[in-house]
């Protein structure tokens, strides 16, 4: 017998949010189903996510398309603590969303970083591929180490997607405002800013400020993006706390 398809993130998020809504209008959630219990239970595809990770370097301009995972990814994508500000930037993925329910909370709280055991393969990769010649697999890695909490490369250039990486290692930190105004040094056009700026926006508490980044975003990501259906699901966020 053929296992059940796994819903998307759109329509998992998309549920959520219908949910919620009708909790803000009504006092009830439909059908007694809270927006956490959507999301909790739903494995991440290790191989979507590797490539969600690598999607930001790519739309700022740097050639790398590592098809095959390192040693121990899926693990960690599995093991990894969710987020719920969750910025667009090497290693990152929208599937670390693991809560929709955090989103409207009175104050956006992340919850403390744990670090995964059983992901040597992992960091080994990370320590061989921080000083590789090709720009994009070096941030790829120095991101995905930061996230670890292992020592990186510190980011030397200037090029919008480095810009971008210093900004999402202070975002990773803590430093959420520091982190907004170095994305919004980005140009407006590119939607990798657009969806980070309104993310932050969002995060710090600032909806309205939120409303027209995440639109760009939503608008110029691909739809067959997990990164366009999370943008979407801020967008919708913010729309609601608005």
């Amino acid at each position: 017998m053929n296992s059940p398809k796994q819903p998307s993130l759109a329509e998992l998020t998309s549920r959520a949010l219908v949910a919620r809504s009708n909790q803000v209008h009504s006092d009830e959630l439909a059908g007694d189903v809270e927006p956490h219990e959507i999301l909790a239970t739903i494995r991440v595809d290790a191989q979507a996510a590797w490539a969600d990770s690598q999607l930001a370097l790519q739309l700022l301009g740097l050639t790398v398309s590592l098809k095959t995972a390192p040693n121990d990814w899926a693990t960690f994508v599995e093991s990894t603590t969710g987020r719920l500000g969750i910025p667009m930037a090497a290693g990152q993925f929208p599937q670390r969303l693991r809560e929709v329910a955090g989103l409207f909370a009175e104050n956006l709280v992340e919850s403390t970083k744990s670090k995964p055991s059983g992901i040597t393969g992992l960091k080994n990769w990370v320590d061989r591929t921080q000083t590789s010649k090709n720009l994009g697999e070096k941030l790829l890695a120095g991101g995905i180490g930061h996230e670890l909490g292992e020592a990186v490369l510190p980011i030397s250039g200037n090029s919008p997607a480095e810009i971008n990486e210093q900004a999402a290692r202070l975002w990773i930190d803590g430093q959420r405002e520091a982190a907004l105004s170095v994305w919004q040094t980005l140009p407006d056009s590119s939607p990798v800013a657009s969806f980070n700026v309104g993310m932050a926006f969002l995060m710090l508490n600032c909806a309205p400020m939120a409303i027209s980044h995440l639109r760009a975003a939503v608008a110029t990501l691909s739809a067959n993006s997990g990164w366009q259906q999370l943008a979407a699901l801020y967008l919708s966020v913010a729309l609601i706390r608005d």
